[in-house]
C-alpha cells in the first residue's frame, strides 16, 4: 500500500518555455517527487495517476485551483519511485492563483491497485509566485492591460490608472500618481510624479512633486516646491513656494509669494512680485508690480502701472512708479552708464564714442522754486578774460576739436568743472552753465560801451 510520497522539489517551468514564448510567463510549474511504501521502498515502476489541487491553507481552507475537482495527470515512476510532471498542463495556472502569499499544494495518488491516497499538503514557496512578475494585476507578456496599484491605502477609481506610494488617489480616467503620499490626481489624464499632499484636478494637469502644490487649470503644471497653485489654463509654476499663476499661459519661475495674474504674464522669481497685465513681465527682485499691458518692472519696488512701461528701480526702500504710458524709467542712485563701466555721475556716456549724442533739446532744471541765496554775477568780464579757448586733438582718435581745458577752467570757475573721486583730476566742463557768465560779461561790456558813447557825444557838443 502507498503510505507516503516524498516531494523532491517544486519550481516554475520557465527555462525552456521562456525561450519559445519570450516575455510570456508559462501557465504551468514543474513538480517532482518520489513514491514509496511504508518501509520506504520505491513503488514499482509504471503508470500512476496524480490529482493536484491548490488550497489557501494547510488543512481545510478554500480550494484556489482548479475551479472544479482536481487536475488529473498520468505520470510514470522509475525504479526509484521518482516521477515528474508539469502542474497546470491540463488546467492552466493563472496569475490570480498566486495573488496571496500563502498557497498549499495537495496531491492525491492512484496507482490503479490500492485505494486513492491523499498526501499531506506542502507549501508553495518562491518559485510559483514568479508567475506574477510579468503579470501584475492585468499585465500580460510585459504589457500592462489594466490599472495598477502599488502600495497601501490607495484609491484608484479612474479607468486605466496607475498609482504607487502610499495613500494616494488616482480617480481621474487615465490618471497617474508615481509615488509619494496623500496625492490626488482627479483630472482626466492628470499626473502627479510624487511628493505629498499635491493635487492635479483638471484634464492634463501635472504636479511633478513637492508638497501641497495644486495644478487646478486644464493642462496646467507645477514643477515642485510647496504651496504653489497653477489655476489658469496652460499655466505654469516651476517651483518655489506660495506662488500663483492664475490666467491663460501665465507662468512663475520660482521664488516666493509671486503672482502671475495676467494673460501670458511672467514672474521669473524673487519675492512678493506680481505681473497682472497682459504680457506683463517681472524678472525677479522684490515687491515689483507690472500692471500695464506689455509692461516690465524689475529691481525693488518698481511699479509699471501703465501700458508699455519699462521701470527699473535700485535697492532703495521706496516705490518708483510710472506716471504714464510707454515710459522708460530708471532709478539708479549710483548712476547710469551707457557703453562704459566707469560711472561718475547720474548719467555717464562712453568717452570718445563713435558718435555724439544728439537731441532737439536738453532742458535743464532751473526754476526759482528750487534755488536760494540768489545773487547776480559780478566781475563777469574779468572772469571771462581769465579763460582761454583752445584748439586741440583727442588722443584716442586724433580728432580735431575746440573748447576749454577743464583744469584751467577749474582754477577760475570750479562750479562748472566735475572731478574724479580724488577731487584732483578733472573730468568735464559744463559748457551750458558758462552761458550765465557770458551773459553778465556781455552786459558789463555793454555798459562800458554805452558810457564811452555818452562821453563821445558830450565831447562832440
Amino acid at each position: 500500500m502507498i503510505r507516503r510520497m516524498v516531494m523532491m522539489g517544486v519550481v516554475l517551468a520557465t527555462a525552456l518555455w521562456l525561450r519559445e514564448a519570450s516575455a510570456v510567463v508559462p501557465a504551468a510549474m514543474n513538480a517532482q517527487g518520489r513514491l514509496t511504501d511504508l518501509a520506504g521502498a520505491p513503488l514499482p515502476a509504471g503508470s500512476k495517476t496524480l490529482i493536484f489541487r491548490i488550497y489557501s491553507d494547510s488543512t481545510g481552507g478554500v480550494q484556489i485551483w482548479p475551479a472544479v475537482d482536481g487536475e488529473s495527470q498520468s505520470v510514470d515512476t522509475d525504479s526509484g519511485g521518482l516521477w515528474n510532471c508539469a502542474i497546470g498542463a491540463v488546467s492552466p495556472l493563472t496569475d490570480d492563483v498566486f495573488s496571496e502569499p500563502v498557497r498549499w499544494l495537495e496531491i492525491r495518488v492512484n496507482d490503479g491497485i490500492n485505494p486513492v491516497v491523499m498526501l499531506p499538503r506542502v507549501p508553495l514557496l518562491t518559485g510559483p509566485f514568479a508567475q506574477r512578475v510579468a503579470t501584475v494585476d492585468g499585465a500580460s507578456g510585459g504589457a500592462i492591460s489594466s490599472k495598477v496599484s502599488i502600495g497601501p491605502g490607495h484609491v484608484s477609481t479612474g479607468a486605466e490608472t496607475f498609482v504607487a506610494g502610499m495613500d494616494n488617489e488616482a480617480t481621474g480616467d487615465y490618471s497617474a500618481v508615481g509615488g509619494g503620499a496623500t496625492n490626488s490626481a482627479s483630472g482626466e489624464y492628470a499626473t502627479i510624479g510624487g511628493g505629498s499632499g499635491n493635487a492635479a484636478s483638471e484634464i492634463g494637469s501635472t504636479v511633478a512633486g513637492g508638497e501641497s502644490n495644486q495644478a487646478l487649470g486644464e493642462h496646467s503644471v507645477v514643477g515642485g516646491g510647496s504651496n504653489n497653485f497653477a489655476t489658469g489654463l496652460i499655466s505654469v509654476v516651476a517651483g518655489g513656494s506660495d506662488n500663483h499663476a492664475t490666467l491663460l499661459n501665465a507662468s512663475v519661475g520660482g521664488g516666493a509669494l509671486n503672482l502671475a495674474g495676467g494673460i501670458a504674464s511672467t514672474v521669473g522669481g524673487g519675492v512678493n512680485n506680481s505681473a497682472t497685465g497682459i504680457n506683463a513681465t517681472v524678472p525677479g527682485g522684490w515687491l515689483n508690480e507690472a500692471v500695464g499691458a506689455s509692461s516690465f518692472a524689475a529691481g525693488r519696488q518698481a511699479k509699471a502701472l501703465h501700458d508699455g512701461c519699462f521701470v527699473w528701480a535700485d535697492d532703495q526702500a521706496a516705490d518708483f512708479a510710472s506716471t504714464g504710458a510707454n515710459q522708460f524709467m530708471i532709478r539708479a542712485l549710483g548712476g547710469v552708464a551707457i557703453n562704459t563701466d566707469s560711472v561718475v555721475s547720474i548719467l555717464t556716456i562712453q568717452r570718445n564714442s563713435p558718435t555724439d549724442p544728439i537731441a532737439d533739446a536738453w532742458p535743464v532744471y532751473s526754476s526759482r522754486r528750487w534755488k536760494k541765496d540768489i545773487e547776480p554775477i559780478h566781475g563777469a568780464t574779468g572772469t571771462v578774460e581769465r579763460l582761454q579757448g583752445v584748439t586741440y586733438r583727442w588722443k584716442a582718435d586724433d580728432k580735431p576739436d575746440i573748447g576749454l581745458i577743464a583744469e584751467d577752467v577749474g582754477a577760475v570757475i570750479p562750479e562748472v568743472v566735475a572731478y574724479e573721486a580724488n577731487g584732483v583730476d578733472a573730468l568735464s566742463v559744463d559748457y551750458a552753465r558758462l552761458v550765465a557768465l557770458l551773459i553778465e560779461a556781455v552786459k558789463e561790456q555793454q555798459k562800458r560801451i554805452e558810457a564811452l558813447e555818452s562821453r563821445i557825444d558830450q565831447m562832440s557838443q
